[in-house]
């Protein structure tokens, strides 16, 4: 059963399939050891925040039996949110067929999404990238309606992104060829 009947284009002759680059990825990993990052300082900050407190409560302060808890359960948390954050990466995909583009994310059941354009509803494919996307290959495309500028999906770090515009702007133009 398909759960997406506007998208049954997706599963035909399958041309071009692509995902999220490899930087995006890294991306997540660098926020992760920045996370943890400030939990080693947090812990290390600790002889000094109980001098501080100490100080101005004029009394002896020991908070290690909340703190390190707290610190263990704060990084638990960080790496469950990268976690999640991988799943939801692996689970991007941008694909055509002979029928047009397909666009498909998401783990949980209630936060899927499955997009389907025929080539005949898209005006344009674009990208763009900085000189790192460059360097290692990826951009971030946008695919315009053609009822509007103002009607646009938009992808951010997609492998290979400018291929997949190429690609798809190929299609478009052989589609309006057949319309005239």
């Amino acid at each position: 059963m398909n759960l997406f009947p506007h998208a049954e284009g997706c599963e035909r002759l399958l041309q071009m399939r692509t995902g999220k680059s490899w930087v995006a990825y890294l991306l997540s990993g660098i926020k992760l050891m920045l996370e943890a990052g400030f939990i080693v300082a947090l812990l290390f900050v600790r002889p000094y925040a109980y001098w501080f407190l100490g100080g101005i409560l004029n009394r002896k302060v020991d908070f290690d039996d909340y703190l390190i808890p707290l610190c263990g359960l704060l990084m638990l948390y960080f790496i469950a949110c990268f976690v999640h954050d991988i799943a939801v990466l692996r689970s991007v995909v941008i694909q055509t067929s002979e029928n047009g583009v397909c666009f498909k994310s998401g783990i949980l059941p209630w936060k899927k999404q499955e997009f389907f354009w025929s080539y005949s509803q898209l005006f344009r494919a674009s990208y763009r990238h900085s000189f790192f996307g460059w360097l290692f290959n990826y951009g971030h495309i946008t695919l315009t309606d053609s009822k509007g500028t103002t009607s646009f999906s938009t992808q951010f770090f997609i492998h290979n992104a400018k291929t997949l515009a190429s690609e798809i702007n190929f299609h478009i133009m052989q589609d309006n060829s057949l319309k005239s």
